[in-house]
């Protein structure tokens, strides 16, 4: 940027600020003071003028722009109001639509809940029927015991019946045998016997013969013969034989007795077998039947475990589904909640945003009403300073006629010709210059810098005072430039300033400045010092 400003500040030709190339007379030097009195007064006047019409504008503008942030902040206000209203509007559906998805909620959590409570009692229910089914099964499998044991011990006494049964027929045969024998014994005694008893009678009668026939005769009886002791023993024999008869006989009847009562016996014994047989029978079918009814209940109970299995693996993937919608559905009302309060905060906020927006725009009101205020009194101001302006006009117009008058002076015979031109020259120069600098840089504006007189006197004079500087630069910028070129110390201060009533722009590039504060002759007249020029 040094090197720009080195090249473009070639434009000023002249080493020294003066344009003069001949010497100067005292009458030159005054007109030259006059011209350069009514320059700066006219300059004074057009700035006084433009500052007016600014301020005018300013003021304007102002005023425009207060009552455009007053309908700005309204038109805020009521949008506010409305995107409240809205948003209010909206929360409150929001919040009615996750109450009710909480009721909802609730309710199937209650329908869930007596659901969950119904499949606890079906199975308890259940247990207990399988406890039921188990206790049954089990007093089955003990009764079967219980049954098989009897069955065992009923063989053993039908098998104890038929050794009995066997025994008693052998014995109802040895009897038989027995009575079969003392039959044919008594038969042959009783043929015996009978015989003998023949014999005997007739023994019997023939001695009866003789012992009467002896005692007709008168004689002793005789002597028995051997025969007829043995046939006196055989009667005796006979006759104990008889007895013995007899009493084979009473021992036949009661054999007979005995044997009937055996049969009887056997006979009963025998219905007992076939009844115990039978009992038997329905007993092994009973247990036929326990232990199909065992099968039964068993595959009946292993179906009803998988069906309760099923169901409890069922109900327990619908609790996990319904706990992970209930979880969903909380963390949803949390969000719900959370958005709530968020939706409730953002209304709070934005409520005291309306406040202060409210008290904003009451203040500006109050404002604007000062700024009424002013502006009444700005245009008193701008009246008065009308009617001094106008008065400056008359006498600016009494002065340019008496510059024309001296101007006239000056291009009669009584000056000299080269005085003429250099007045001419004076008043082309600075626009001659103007137009030459940004002809060569279209891109950079024409300043003149100079040391003001409140300056300290140890800061020294620019070497050259005109410069060309970028449009884009600031007058920071400018400021450090001007340090460099016055090889200045860190510590010492500069300010460069364009002194002027005129408001500045609040930006600080050059462009802007040169737009507002520029001179009559195009230059941006800028001074620099020591001190500030607000000091």
């Amino acid at each position: 940027m040094d090197d720009d400003f080195d090249r473009i500040s070639q434009c000023s030709r002249d080493p020294d600020d003066e344009f003069f190339l001949v010497p100067d007379s005292e009458e030159v030097k005054r007109l030259r003071e006059s011209v350069e009195q009514l320059s700066t007064f006219v300059s004074t006047l057009e700035v006084k003028n433009i500052e007016l019409e600014n301020a005018k504008k300013l003021r304007g503008q102002e005023i425009e722009f207060k009552d455009r942030l007053v309908q700005k902040k309204e038109t805020q206000m009521d949008t506010l109001r409305k995107e409240a209203k809205q948003r209010e509007n909206k929360i409150n559906a929001e919040v009615r639509r996750l109450n009710e998805v909480i009721e909802s909620l609730n309710k199937q959590s209650q329908d869930l809940t007596k659901e969950n409570r119904k499949l606890g009692s079906e199975v308890a229910e259940v247990k207990r029927c399988e406890q039921e089914k188990n206790q049954q099964c089990n007093s089955l499998e003990s009764s079967n015991g219980q049954l098989k044991e009897q069955l065992k011990a009923k063989k053993d006494e039908v098998g104890k019946l038929k050794e009995e049964i066997m025994a008693m027929k052998s014995k109802i045969a040895q009897h038989e045998r027995d009575a079969r024998a003392h039959e044919a014994a008594a038969a042959a005694a009783a043929a015996a016997e009978k015989a003998a008893a023949e014999a005997a009678v007739a023994a019997a009668e023939a001695e009866k013969k003789e012992a009467l026939e002896g005692r007709r005769n008168g004689t002793s009886p005789p002597k028995p013969t051997y025969a007829q002791v043995a046939q006196r023993q055989n009667i005796v024999e006979l006759a104990r034989s008889k007895q013995k008869e007899n009493d084979l006989t009473s021992e036949n009847t009661s054999l007979k007795a005995e044997l009937k009562q055996a049969r009887s016996d056997l006979a009963a014994n025998t219905e007992e077998m076939s009844k115990q047989a039978a009992r038997i029978t329905d007993l092994e079918n009973q247990i036929s039947k326990l232990q199909s009814l065992r099968d039964q209940l068993k595959a009946e109970l292993t179906a009803a475990n998988e069906s309760l299995g099923k169901q409890s693996d069922e109900l327990n993937a619908t609790i996990k589904a319904q706990s992970r919608e209930i979880q969903q559905f909380k963390e949803k009302d949390a969000e719900a909640a959370s958005e709530s309060k968020r939706s409730n905060d953002e209304i709070r906020r934005m409520t005291e945003a309306m406040e202060g927006v409210h008290l904003q725009l009451n203040a500006a009101q109050d404002e604007c009403g000062c700024l009424k205020a002013k502006l009444t009194e700005a245009n008193k101001e701008t009246k008065k300073v009308r009617d001094q302006l106008q008065h400056q006009t008359q006498r600016m117009e009494r002065m340019q006629k008496e510059v024309d008058q001296i101007t006239s002076q000056v291009d009669s015979s009584t000056v000299p010709s080269h005085v003429a031109a250099e007045a001419a020259h004076i008043q082309n120069k600075y626009k001659s210059e103007v137009s030459r600098i940004m002809r060569e840089n279209p891109s950079c504006i024409p300043i003149r810098c100079v040391r003001a007189e409140n300056c300290a006197s140890s800061y020294a004079l620019l070497e050259k005072k005109k410069f060309a500087a970028p449009k884009d630069m600031t007058l920071s910028r400018f400021n450090e430039h001007i340090r460099q070129k016055l090889k200045l110390r860190p510590d010492e201060p500069l300010s460069v300033y364009v002194e002027t009533s005129i408001p500045l722009p609040k930006s600080e590039a050059l462009e802007d400045i040169h737009n507002i504060c520029k001179g009559l002759d195009g230059f941006l007249h800028l001074k620099y010092s020591h001190v500030s020029d607000r000091a």
